[in-house]
């Protein structure tokens, strides 16, 4: 694929789907991947959402070889590269490539504490290593460090860095990065911090990254569509919804815990299958049948929501 221009769109961190053997499910992973693509939004495996960390070599090049296929060049294909050792980074964003991969996503190797200074070597030794374009994943919750400001200025203009991820929780941070953004062509924001994509979108980010996307793509397709026609309104009664639906999976769970939540609700609509990469587990019955309750009460259509393509932004 040919791509031009900045980073843009809804870029739905998929979640892995796994078979009771815990090997990739691949039918799943092609249903998950149509039903993004029907509704304009982008594919984005093996982030956080995914399971990555804990998912083999093996796992996630069967993984990005299906779902490159099943986006058959339609739209580009975002993945995660993350790994404590930088050689494997490197392989794996270059075997990607190889394989229809158009973007890599790299969040900073977590455990060790990084100086400012070895954050930036950090990010500019990768992008000079692989053969594409990197995205950088600012995500402290997982790596416990936040990307300073000016480190993400200055890596910017490194020509293969074409912009970042951003999942602070920082509503000040945030505006100071998108508004560089803004005033730099070649260098994108993505907001990852759900209950701020209205404000992050109107603010001038230039698309979206919500795992909930896993579930109402069409939703945030529209809400993507809204902000770009400057519909306030709407762009915040979509904020409402897509929060409402969160809420049923996040709202009192840890990250993991919400991830196998997650997975409950979609094999609910037909998408997939409750398996978890261990460490994680799957939910206990109880904990299922109140998310199913709680679910129906959202009195959410699956086969409306699946169903309603439309015309979403692309990279």
């Amino acid at each position: 694929m040919i791509i031009t221009g900045k980073c843009s769109g809804v870029v739905v961190p998929m979640i892995t789907p796994l078979t009771v053997s815990e090997e990739i499910d691949e039918k799943a992973a092609i249903r998950i991947t149509e039903n993004l693509i029907r509704n304009g939004c982008i594919p984005f495996i093996l982030g956080t959402s995914g399971e990555a960390t804990s998912q083999s070599t093996k796992q996630k090049l069967t993984l990005a070889e299906t779902v490159v296929e099943a986006a058959a060049n339609r739209v580009p294909v975002y993945a995660g590269i993350s790994s404590t050792c930088f050689s494997e980074s490197v392989r794996l964003a270059n075997t990607f490539f190889d394989k229809g991969v158009d973007y890599a996503v790299a969040h900073l190797p977590f455990f060790y504490p990084l100086t400012p200074q070895q954050m930036k070597k950090y990010f500019l030794r990768l992008a000079d290593a692989i053969h594409g374009p990197l995205m950088i994943y600012n995500i402290p919750s997982t790596t416990g460090m936040a990307i300073p400001s000016n480190v993400i200025f200055e890596l910017s203009e490194q020509e293969n860095i074409v912009g970042i991820k951003d999942s602070e929780r920082s509503v000040e941070k945030h505006e100071e990065i998108i508004a560089f953004c803004r005033a730099h062509d070649s260098f994108a924001h993505l907001t990852g911090w759900g209950v701020q994509i209205a404000r992050a979108l109107l603010s001038g980010s230039n698309g979206l990254v919500p795992s909930t996307g896993n579930l109402v793509p069409g939703i945030y397709s529209k809400l993507y569509q809204s902000a770009l026609a400057g519909d306030e309104e709407n762009v915040f009664q979509l904020q409402a919804q897509t929060d409402a639906i969160s809420a049923v999976y996040q709202k009192g769970r840890t990250l993991g815990e919400s991830l196998a939540a997650l997975k409950v609700m979609m094999n609910e609509w037909g998408l997939c299958g409750k398996t978890m990469q261990p460490p994680l587990t799957a939910l206990l019955p109880e904990e299922e049948r109140k998310i199913l309750e709680q679910t129906k009460k959202l009195g959410l259509n699956p086969v409306e929501l699946m169903d309603d393509a439309t015309e979403g932004g692309n990279a």
